[in-house]
């Protein structure tokens, strides 16, 4: 019985120093567990070396029966209200008080806050309306006070320029009438469309340029023959056809091009 014990236990131990050891005998790093770094502190130490809200309250959940519990504890009230008394103090440099209330819907300062918060946003809404020149601006306070003071009259506001601004694009006939709209009114409704007007104008005009320059050649090409054979009253004939449609094409390539 023991010496199969052995021959098992041999067996067991040749299998791991096996998987130690590399092809080329070298030994391989042995995995070891993470250890876990040990306090030796004593509580006075401890004690000592609070500092913040998060020592104190991890002293007392270390030492819940420790010497300076109470001490702890009044600390962490002293600096609570020190905390609170510092956001307090920011919110009213940069008059924005909405973190103080999210963070201290009881606080001390909390009505104070929320009187004032109702103040600035007042101000910054009654400014906002003020700064509205165009349709964009409008759309933009609408969006951002959707139930605002001035919300009824911004909505007749940007009806008015909105109607206006479509009598405008309803006398866009040119591509100089599209490229005055969207100089002058760059915030237009119709913006895509007047971009989609011009690029279709010069696409044409460019057909059109294409056709005169096809009908150019033609005439040179009649023009040589006649010169060639002036008895042949044919070809006189289609030149001046020819120069008739040139000037026509070209109108037109003005026209589509202006």
């Amino acid at each position: 019985m023991n010496q199969e014990f052995m021959v098992q236990r041999f067996s067991k131990n040749k299998t791991t120093l096996r998987s130690l050891v590399s092809l080329d005998g070298i030994i391989k790093e042995v995995p070891t567990k993470p250890t876990r770094s040990i306090d030796m502190r004593t509580s006075e130490e401890v004690w000592n070396d609070c500092h913040t809200i998060q020592d104190f309250e991890n002293y007392i959940k270390r030492y819940p029966k420790g010497n300076h519990v109470q001490a702890a504890k009044s600390r962490i009230e002293i600096l609570k209200i020190i905390e609170e008394d510092r956001l307090w103090e920011t919110s009213k440099k940069s008059e924005d008080y909405y973190e103080y209330i999210s963070k201290y819907p009881n606080g001390r300062y909390t009505e104070e806050a929320v009187k004032a918060q109702r103040i600035v946003d007042r101000k910054r809404e009654d400014a906002a309306f003020s700064d509205c020149k165009n349709i964009s601006d409008y759309e933009r306070y609408i969006a951002n006070y959707p139930h605002g003071r001035h919300i009824e009259a911004a909505k007749e506001k940007l009806a008015e320029l909105i109607s206006e601004d479509d009598k405008i694009w309803a006398s866009c006939k040119t591509k100089a009438d599209c490229n005055n709209y969207l100089t002058k009114h760059a915030d237009g409704k119709h913006i895509d469309d007047a971009k989609a007007k011009i690029a279709s104008a010069e696409k044409v005009a460019k057909i059109w340029w294409s056709v005169i320059c096809v009908e150019v050649v033609t005439i040179l090409i009649l023009l040589a023959k006649i010169f060639s054979s002036p008895s042949d009253f044919s070809g006189i004939s289609s030149a001046i056809i020819l120069v008739a449609f040139v000037v026509i094409t070209f109108y037109l390539a003005i026209k589509y091009y202006k």
